[in-house]
């Protein structure tokens, strides 16, 4: 897990089918963690939009958390896991 102690600023993000310009452009504006926040679409879509977002968070040296999903999380490449006090336990 890479050092988060300089990060300032946290996006949350559902999937979005503008994903591909969104993403690049937060990130060239400063965003330094990004989440993907999706707990409606099923666990295909969520590790194919997992994988695109951190395959783009990479290229900016971003950490990408997947939400609710250690599973999703490993097979995404995510560089961690958001867990809700409602979600699995940790």
């Amino acid at each position: 897990m890479p050092d988060l102690s300089s990060r300032r600023l946290y996006l949350c993000v559902a999937h979005r089918d503008d994903m591909a310009t969104f993403l690049p452009a937060v990130l060239r504006g400063g965003v330094d963690i990004v989440q993907l926040r999706e707990k409606e679409l099923p666990d295909a879509v969520r590790l194919a939009t997992g994988r695109f977002m951190a395959s783009i968070c990479r290229e900016f040296g971003v950490p990408f958390i997947m939400n609710d999903s250690p599973e999703l999380a490993l097979e995404s490449g995510a560089d961690g896991v958001h867990v809700g006090q409602d979600d699995v336990s940790v």
